[in-house]
């Protein structure tokens, strides 16, 4: 397995974040009382969620900005992403609205 030493940048914080988490899942399994871990899942699953929407909306904000750098269009944009025109769209109109990709 790979030691933190040998992870820089984004790598090591990714690195980092996956420790946390099996930590927290470590807790959550070893918790004696059912129902206090059914309630530690529910938050894990409800953090690893928000996580997920902040994340959604990190990518969605490059896909914008990569489009006004270099003057794309949504259909030279989503070709350059390799990614569906429609798809480009909801990424720049998410990062527009500054709500993660299929909010409401």
């Amino acid at each position: 397995m790979t030691e933190p030493s040998d992870v820089v940048g984004l790598d090591a914080a990714l690195f980092a974040l996956r420790r946390a988490y099996q930590e927290a899942v470590r807790q959550t399994r070893a918790e004696p009382d059912l129902r206090t871990a059914y309630e530690d899942a529910t938050r894990l699953a409800e953090q690893i969620r928000e996580l997920a929407d902040d994340a959604a909306l990190v990518r969605a904000e490059a896909a914008l900005r990569i489009q006004t750098a270099e003057g794309l269009s949504v259909s030279a944009l989503a070709e350059q992403l390799g990614l569906s025109k429609a798809r480009a769209g909801q990424l720049v109109r998410a990062a527009r609205r500054g709500q993660a990709p299929g909010s409401a």
